[in-house]
Order: structure tokens, then C-alpha cells, then sequence
């Protein structure tokens, strides 16, 4: 995987500060601490983008002075004390760290400063003319270093990122949707924290009967994270319409917005709100959940695997294979590996040896299975799940979801819950409720291929940063912390 350079770290960083953070910022003592960061952040990134060039330019005109200043001496019959390194190779910018130009650079200032030293005591009535004429070309010299570094300017920042969602431009969508029409009124909008490759809106709206009524907005970027399966977002719609028209726990999608005019181009839909809150993230897991909570998860994981497989019909006949109507698990689970394998080869992602040795160890470690495929969420875990009054009150985020092997979630799930409980105990809860039979032998399996498919959602997040497809500070967070994660589950996996 191809790490991002450091300039598009702090090019990140100075965008964020001065678009995000600054304006929110209503003491005097944050905004001169915010200053500050700013200049120190411009030039960090300076020094990444220009500071190279400078430093090997003011190098070389560096070690040409010392050359003149130590023949300056030899003329006059002085023998210079200072070590001779006129003839020092220069470190060429690009071909090395910003710091070895900066140690070079140091040697030369001292050389350069003991020569002066050295040609100073001359005394002035025997001095050639030239002698006056370096001692002030090496002034110039430091001077005009620190003055070209100065006015090099705060090097290439990202461009503040356009509202991809304007508010006008969502409710001319709603008036034109919603059987209310022109008496429907946007009364309040606001951005989400949290999320990857997709935007979440929290919007309040009032028809014409004044009632207000709390509404989510999904919307996909303008340059798509996965360009397959539930992560299109017109494909979560109509899956996340069929799981809810069955009465699960996931929010009801009302209206798709495809192409909308004054947006940024990425399609979203609206769908109800369900209340509670997220009790924690991926990386982080929930602080503490109590079991009876934990318990109830594995209850509506089995609810969600007994949903009959003909139920998707419409769905699967319209975006699936249509062999999948007919299909065991595991010739499922082999096709559904190849058709990764086939993704990572067209996506134009980085180069991964973990990612292809993973596809590699699942195409050979198929686990038999004759079972009828059922939807999995894929994505199943604390982060994904709203509490609200102490139970689970929706299960969120189904862009991950696919057909297959119930393992699937299980194996996706386990490192969260056995962090709180006992794995047996919810397996056990799993399977008292009506949940699928479970091999366990095969959950290693499951649990690889999960986090390979994770991984081309990090391939593909990590290019669309390096060439500027996104400004999503939010996605920094896949090269700091997710890749080891995933890479990690994946390998763990892996037995050979």
C-alpha cells in the first residue's frame, strides 16, 4: 500500500484549520494559539514542497563562496586553518531527506563563517579588493537563503471542499418529491461527524400541516469509495428498502436523489430517523455495553439471517448474479472471491502483497457449505447500531451488506464482543433464537474475507487522497489505524 506523502497530511491539515476550526474558534487566546498553528503548519508544508529546492540551490552557491574565499586566502599567503569542503558532493533535492540538505547546509554556514573569520583578520590595508567583496557575498548569501525561504510562499494547499449538499439544492429536491410540494420547508440541516466514502445529513422538514418531522439524508461522494455491490448507494437504497418493508430494525428509505442540480454530483437518498445513539467506533469498540444489550444484538443478528433469501428476489434478479436464486454457500462464497479478485485488478488501486496473498489463501481455502445463502449485513458491529432506551434501536450503514455465509457477521463481530463476553455465550443466544447453524471451524475463513474486502475499500480511499478525487479529512484515518487493524484480522485468518 502506498503511504501518503507528507505534504498531503499537512496540506489537510492547514485546509481543515483554516476552513473548519478557525471560524469556530470565539476566544482571543484560541485564535492567536490557532495563528500560530497555522504559520507553523504553512511551514511544515513549506519545507516539504519547497524547501528541498532552496536548501540544495543555497548549498551550491554556498560551497562556490567557500572555493573563492579559501583561493582569497591562498593569495594572500595564508594558509586556510578551516577544513577544505568546496569540492563536497551536494545532496540533490528529491534524492534525499529534507534533513540531510539541512545538515549540509549546516556544515557549509560553519566553514563558511571560519573563512570569514580567517579572511577578517587580513588587515584592511592589505586586503585585495575582492576580500571585502566576499566577506559581503557571504552575508548576502545567509540573507538571501532565509529571504527566498520567506517568500516561497505557503506551498500547495487542498481547495476548501465545495458544500456537496447545499440547502437550497435539497429542498428544491424535497418540494419536488414530497406530496406536500411547495409547503414543504427545510427548517433545519446539519452535517455529521463520522462516516467514509458517504456524507450523513441530520434535516428537519414540515409539510403543510406545520408538523415537524426529523429525516436523515445518505449521500455518496462525487468520486465513489467502492464502485460495487450495496456500496453504489442507489443499490443500498433499494436493499435497505427490502430489509425494512420486512420489519427490522433499519431505517425506511422514502426518496432517491439521482443527478440533483446544485449538488456536487454524488446521488443520496432521504430515509426516516431512528432514534438513540451510537455507543462507539470500530477501532475504539464500545467503552462498555452491558450484556443483556450485547445478547439482544445476537438475537436480531439472527432475525436478520432467517429473513428468506426470495424475499431479495426482485432486488437480486435486478443487481445480483441470478445464479445466486439457486446457489449453496459455498459456490456463493467461491464466486463472490473472484469477483473481489476481479475488482482489486480493475479499480486502479496501489499494490498490496497482504491484500493479494489474502485472495490468494481464500480461493484455496473454500470452506464446504451445501446452506442456502442469506443476507449478511457485513458491517455489523457497535458502530453500526443506535441504543435508545436501553435496547437496540436500529441497525445503520448497509453499504457492506451481501449474500452468503452467515459466519460472515459472526466472525465480524467476535474480536468486539469477546472483549465484554463470553463468544460462546453469544453464540449461544444466536442460536437459541433461531439462528443459522454455525461451523466453527470455518469462522477464520469468514473473518479473512471480510477484512480482504475491507482492504479494497482502503485501496481504494487511499488513491482517491493521493490524487486529490477527495478532501475528506475523515479518511486519513485508513492509513492511521484501519490498514494495521484490517491487515492484521486478515492474516490471523490465514492458516496454512
Amino acid at each position: 500500500m502506498k503511504l501518503h506523502p507528507s505534504d498531503l497530511y499537512l496540506s489537510h491539515i492547514l485546509a481543515t484549520l483554516n476552513d473548519v476550526i478557525v471560524p469556530e474558534l470565539h476566544t482571543e487566546t484560541a485564535a492567536t494559539s490557532a495563528a500560530i498553528l497555522q504559520a507553523c503548519v504553512r511551514e511544515l508544508l513549506r519545507r516539504e514542497q519547497q524547501s528541498p529546492a532552496i536548501v540544495e540551490r543555497a548549498n551550491r552557491a554556498g560551497l562556490e563562496i567557500i572555493r573563492h574565499m579559501r583561493e582569497a586566502l591562498a593569495g594572500h599567503g595564508v594558509t586556510a586553518k578551516t577544513p577544505d569542503i568546496s569540492a563536497q558532493q551536494i545532496v540533490a533535492a528529491g534524492e534525499r531527506p529534507l534533513q540531510a540538505l539541512i545538515d549540509q547546509n549546516t556544515r557549509i554556514t560553519e566553514n563558511m563563517t571560519a573563512l570569514l573569520r580567517e579572511l577578517s583578520a587580513i588587515p584592511a590595508a592589505a586586503r585585495e579588493p575582492c576580500v571585502n567583496t566576499l566577506l559581503r557575498q557571504a552575508a548576502d548569501w545567509e540573507y538571501g537563503f532565509h529571504l527566498e525561504q520567506l517568500n516561497a510562499g505557503p506551498g500547495d494547499t487542498v481547495q476548501a471542499e465545495q458544500d456537496p449538499l447545499p440547502r437550497a439544492a435539497l429542498e428544491a429536491f424535497l418540494r419536488s418529491v414530497h406530496p406536500d410540494g411547495d409547503a414543504v420547508q427545510l427548517l433545519a440541516m446539519t452535517r455529521a461527524e463520522g462516516g467514509s466514502g458517504k456524507q450523513t445529513y441530520f434535516i428537519t422538514i414540515a409539510g403543510r400541516d406545520g408538523a415537524a418531522r426529523e429525516l436523515v439524508v445518505r449521500k455518496a461522494d462525487r468520486t465513489l469509495m467502492m464502485t460495487t455491490g450495496a456500496y453504489l448507494i442507489e443499490r443500498e437504497f433499494h436493499l435497505l428498502s427490502a430489509v425494512a418493508a420486512t420489519g427490522f430494525l433499519a431505517p425506511k428509505p422514502l426518496w432517491f436523489g439521482s443527478d440533483v442540480a446544485g449538488t456536487d454530483g454524488g446521488n443520496f437518498f432521504i430515509m426516516e430517523r431512528m432514534p438513540g445513539k451510537i455507543p462507539g467506533t470500530y477501532l475504539g469498540g464500545a467503552a462498555h455495553i452491558e450484556e443483556d444489550l450485547l445478547l439482544e444484538l445476537a438475537e436480531h443478528l439472527a432475525r436478520l439471517h432467517n429473513i428468506p433469501l426470495d424475499h431479495f428476489r426482485s432486488y437480486i434478479e435486478r443487481y445480483e448474479p441470478p445464479t445466486l436464486l439457486e446457489e449453496t454457500i459455498e459456490a456463493c462464497t467461491r464466486r463472490t472471491v473472484e469477483e473481489w479478485r476481479a475488482y482489486a485488478t480493475t479499480a486502479h488501486q496501489h499494490p498490496s502483497p497482504a491484500h493479494e496473498y489474502m485472495i490468494d489463501w481464500l480461493s484455496r481455502n473454500v470452506p464446504a457449505n451445501s446452506g442456502t445463502p442469506v443476507l449478511v449485513h457485513g458491517d455489523f458491529n457497535t458502530h453500526n447500531i443506535l441504543i435508545h432506551e436501553g435496547r437496540v434501536g436500529a441497525v445503520l450503514d448497509w453499504e457492506g451488506a451481501l449474500f452468503g455465509a452467515p459466519e460472515l457477521d459472526l466472525a465480524y463481530i467476535r474480536p468486539h464482543i469477546s472483549r465484554h463476553i463470553a463468544w460462546d455465550k453469544f453464540v449461544g443466544r444466536y442460536l437459541e433464537v433461531g439462528g443459522k447453524a454455525i461451523d466453527r471451524d470455518a469462522m477464520d475463513f469468514y473473518q479473512t474475507l471480510l477484512a480482504m474486502r475491507v482492504m479494497n475499500g482502503i485501496a481504494s480511499t487511499t488513491r482517491n487522497l493521493q490524487e486529490g478525487a477527495t478532501n475528506d479529512l475523515r479518511l486519513f484515518m485508513v492509513q492511521l489505524g484501519y490498514i494495521t487493524e484490517f491487515t492484521r484480522i486478515g492474516l490471523e485468518g490465514c492458516k496454512e
